[in-house]
């Protein structure tokens, strides 16, 4: 086959990656980490399914995996993908190019320690929350009592505010009436001065 060497060469190159499964979940969460990378997955949306225990392909729909694959296979089918997009359909696979892409794929994985963390804190169920328990009747009053504390408190401040502008209120009162008080005077007092000085006339 002439694709046997290209596959034999990934395999030494990364032996690791070549024997570590990962479950469908967590297949399809690091394929769509590298896709999110390497790819505009909103200009070139792309399907995934699982089928099978054998190998995978790619072709115009998606890829197809095989349940539990491995970190290479991934990168290897989605490589072909990038490949496609980059050099096009028609072009030969399992070149050098494809190669370079893969390492790239397996490189960025390495980098992010295969998302493990994540994946983890993503797969591991929430735990439950505890029970409310229900306040005792000691504990109700209590906060009734609080409450109204507060609402009497707040009364009180409010009252004082009140208080307040009343007496600067009545202070600007008593300053308006004398106001009142000495503009009378003085025009009653300029009222006599032009009747004496018409008398005079």
């Amino acid at each position: 086959m002439p694709y046997l060497k290209f596959y034999q060469k990934e395999r030494k190159l990364f032996p690791e990656e070549a024997i570590m499964r990962v479950s469908d979940k967590r297949a399809e969460i690091i394929f769509r980490k590298l896709e999110r990378h390497f790819i505009d997955s909103r200009r070139y949306p792309f399907g995934l399914r699982f089928y099978g225990n054998g190998g995978g392909s790619c072709g115009s729909w998606g890829i197809r995996l095989p349940h539990n694959p491995t970190i290479l296979f991934i990168c290897h089918e989605l490589s072909h993908r990038i490949h496609q997009i980059k050099y096009g359909s028609t072009k030969r696979h399992h070149t050098k190019k494809l190669m370079t892409i893969i390492k790239r794929l397996i490189t960025y994985c390495q980098k992010k320690n295969y998302w493990k963390e994540e994946i983890e804190r993503r797969m591991t169920p929430k735990p439950e929350p505890l029970p409310k328990l229900e306040p005792t009747k000691l504990q109700i009053m209590e906060a009734k009592l609080g409450k109204e504390t507060l609402a009497v408190k707040r009364m009180k401040e409010r009252i004082k505010a009140t208080q307040r502008k009343m007496e600067n209120q009545e202070e600007r009162l008593k300053k308006h009436e004398r106001l009142v008080g000495y503009y009378e005077k003085l025009f009653q007092e300029r009222v006599l001065d032009s009747r004496n000085s018409s008398t005079f006339q």
